[in-house]
């Protein structure tokens, strides 16, 4: 069920960092992934914009002035919320679902978390897991393959939902070759 706030809260995955230990960014992600497979009569159609544009604006208001996201609003950002939250904005461009007059606003929101998992992850040379979980549970664990697989599709999906081949992904690639990225991957992705 969709919060009033318009974010959406996960069965599984939490946030140790966020008051409740729940994780609506990743919630969030996984129910807005779903917009491009649905095929909803008109009346439901209607009711689903809604519910998108409350959680579209509850992910605007939940990145940090930094351009990073944590697992709710106020929380300390993460690669993976970070990315997971950057691609379901892009997604929302690329499929059309967001207004067309939110354009620039969302443009300006994926190019901050872009530029942040850039920082963060040392032009893509280190990925560092946060914890995650099962919150009810209070099951914490690290999944270090979490934070490269979740920023390389983000910044694959920034790159077409900007119209940029080069710039985000390319630039990313030359950026992260001037830096020693073989033995950085090692030290940080089991074999």
């Amino acid at each position: 069920m969709q919060r009033t706030s318009g974010a959406w809260t996960p069965l599984w995955f939490g946030n140790q960092n966020a008051p409740s230990q729940q994780n609506p960014v990743y919630g969030t992600r996984r129910v807005l992934r779903a917009t491009g497979e649905l095929m909803l009569p008109d009346e439901s159609r209607r009711r689903w914009k809604q519910a998108l544009r409350a959680a579209l604006d509850w992910l605007l208001a939940a990145q940090a002035a930094d351009g990073g996201w944590g697992g709710d609003q106020g929380v300390t950002p993460t690669v993976e919320e970070t990315a997971l939250a950057t691609e379901t904005l892009c997604d929302l461009v690329t499929l059309g679902e967001a207004d067309r007059s939110r354009h620039t606003e969302l443009s300006d929101a994926i190019e901050r978390g872009v530029a942040w998992l850039i920082e963060h992850t040392s032009c893509g040379t280190l990925f560092e897991p946060a914890p995650i979980g099962l919150y009810f549970a209070r099951l914490w664990y690290f999944e270090a393959l979490y934070p490269l697989i979740f920023t390389v599709s983000a910044l694959e999906r920034a790159r077409v939902a900007l119209g940029r081949d080069r710039s985000v992904s390319g630039g990313f690639a030359r950026r992260a070759e001037s830096h020693r990225t073989a033995p950085a991957a090692r030290k940080v992705i089991p074999r």
